[in-house]
């Protein structure tokens, strides 16, 4: 009978985390379904407007602008969704605001060195990344970011501190609509009245610099309405206790009482012991996860650069814009790692270790159902779709194939990288890293003088693999939370089937065109969403259904 009812409270909870989840993730996969759209957008209208050249050298740039980005943030953007969520999963409320200041200070100054340390050294910067018939053009775009290179880590932690607090609506808004919708929309405004490579240039940095200020202020709001309620609630809890004394006081009343003036030092505010305790935690974490995250961003930056200086500018283009349909194309990725992090930042913190499987196997049934027809598509009609750029950009077609097969087995993981760094394995997860960035080089080193981009594509496709593959066994076996295929396979199986091999079988019959591509299209989504109807009770649709009528219920009500 224990067990029956445990059963069924294990079973309420897990579908209550996974309408938690669906609601985030709707969210998520709404903004970054808009980024990726954007994104797109800005591929084309860059390649467009530029040409290969011009686009390798832009992209070779963004690359390093991504790469240092990533550095100067010091790992303190995962560091503070981590320790944000586990902070408020405790009731330990009193140490946020010490904390967040302690991610934003140090990254804004690092920032800003670096940001200076590009405009100065521009010349040598761009002497190796690019050829000599370009280097005058990578020296203006390299002065041109560099300013806003200063800010660019620091909006980062910020965003991803509103998400710790729970607000994945302010970290969707500002970084996967207002940011990429107005990049495409300022480059075309650039290129209309007559500016090159370095208008460009602005237009694509210009958003960065306006939301980190919208950033900063939305996370400082979050942080004192959550010391405000904390507050509320550990008064209350001590005018309950006072009135009727301690052992007649409600046991949640009193429970919020303790746990809030516990966390709070007894009066609302950290103690300096436990705001400096909470300060050493989030750096002992940030820092290891600081020099993986910048090796995590070579992995995915690096291969155009390489490109560019040893082979040329031209095939860096067509390189960077075969890549960045490959991307683009992990929004569905994206979206769940938003909502799906700092729900398993607190499970994982009270010890609700099969919740977290049950959420994660939901997500990454969620993650493939979406993004494999993607990639499929992509790998079988390359020659098609890189064609919206330009004649000269469908040699990137075999490059695009390999990058696409890779990534759709990436995925097949799921947030494995988001599960390991949650449970605070960020020493581990900097192992692989290291791993993958030494077998990445070698790689590049390898392949890239014979083979040119396919060689490219096929080090970066591997070395991702590698990455995804150590982080599988390092929570199979040494975290001891189950990966479960049961949402995985058949749903992984009729992707292939519909995307896949009816992808390969109208090629051969019908060839690459929009003919085509358009009978692809009707018939594989036609029957691939047949059977996605079949299998949603796999993919548990009913409760994402049912949290999202639920939210827009909530909505109406709060604007009646």
């Amino acid at each position: 009978m224990t067990t029956q009812a445990e059963a069924a409270r294990d079973d309420r909870a897990g579908r209550s985390h996974v309408r938690e989840f669906a609601r985030g993730g709707a969210i998520g996969l709404v903004g970054s379904g808009v980024a990726a759209v954007a994104g797109f957008l800005l591929t084309v209208v860059v390649a467009r407007v530029l040409g290969p050249a011009q686009t390798g050298v832009f992209f070779t740039v963004v690359a390093l602008f991504m790469i240092l980005t990533e550095v100067t943030e010091l790992g303190a953007d995962t560091g503070l969704v981590r320790t944000t969520a586990r902070l408020r999963a405790l009731g330990r409320v009193g140490d946020l605001r010490r904390v967040v200041v302690a991610a934003l200070v140090p990254v804004l100054a690092v920032g800003a060195v670096t940001g200076l340390a590009v405009f100065a050294l521009a010349p040598w910067l761009a002497g190796l990344l690019v050829d000599s018939a370009h280097h005058d053009d990578a020296v203006f775009l390299l002065r041109v970011c560099g300013p806003v290179l200063a800010v660019s880590a620091a909006r980062n932690v910020a965003l991803s501190g509103t998400r710790g607090m729970g607000s994945l609506a302010a970290f969707t808004v500002q970084a996967n609509v207002i940011t990429p919708l107005s990049r495409p929309v300022l480059v075309i405004a650039v290129a209309t009245v007559g500016y090159g490579a370095g208008g460009v240039m602005v237009a694509w940095s210009l958003p960065i610099a306006l939301t980190f200020v919208a950033a900063v202020a939305i996370l400082w709001r979050l942080l004192r309405r959550a010391e405000s309620e904390d507050h509320a609630a550990a008064g209350a809890g001590r005018a309950a206790s006072t009135a009727t004394g301690p052992d007649q006081v409600g046991p949640v009343a009193a429970g919020v009482g303790r746990v809030a003036s516990a966390a709070a030092g007894g009066d609302g505010i950290a103690s300096d012991g436990a705001a400096s305790s909470a300060v050493r935690e989030f750096w002992a974490f940030s820092g290891l996860r600081g020099v993986a995250a910048m090796l995590e961003i070579v992995v995915t930056w690096l291969g155009v650069p390489l490109v560019s200086a040893m082979v040329s500018s031209h095939d860096a283009g067509i390189y960077a814009t075969a890549g960045r349909f490959i991307t683009t194309g992990t929004l569905v990725l994206a979206a769940t790692r938003l909502a799906v992090a700092p729900q398993i930042a607190g499970l994982l913190a009270r010890g609700e270790t099969r919740q977290a499987e049950d959420l994660n196997a939901v997500a990454t049934g969620w993650i493939v159902a979406a993004s494999w027809p993607l990639y499929l598509a992509l790998a079988v009609f390359g020659p098609f779709v890189l064609t919206l750029f330009g004649t000269d950009f469908r040699g990137g077609a075999g490059a695009m194939a390999i990058l696409a097969c890779a990534m759709a087995l990436v995925l097949a993981t799921g947030n494995v990288q988001t599960v390991l760094l949650m449970g605070g394995k960020s020493s581990w997860n900097l192992i692989d890293k290291a791993v993958v960035v030494v077998l990445m080089v070698v790689l590049h080193l390898l392949l890239v003088p014979p083979f040119g981009i396919i060689g490219a594509a096929t080090a970066w496709g591997v070395s991702m693999l590698v990455d995804n593959l150590l982080a599988v066994v390092q929570v199979r076996y040494l975290m001891g939370l189950r990966l479960r295929t049961r949402t995985l396979a058949p749903v992984g199986a009729w992707a292939l089937v519909w995307f896949g091999g009816l992808g390969i079988v109208l090629r051969v019959l019908l060839g690459t065109g929009l003919p085509a591509f358009a009978a692809y299209a009707v018939l594989a989504t036609g029957g691939y969403g047949a059977v996605l109807w079949r299998l949603r009770h796999v993919l548990q649709a009913d409760v994402m259904v049912g949290a999202l009528r639920s939210r827009g219920r909530a909505g109406e009500k709060e604007e009646g």
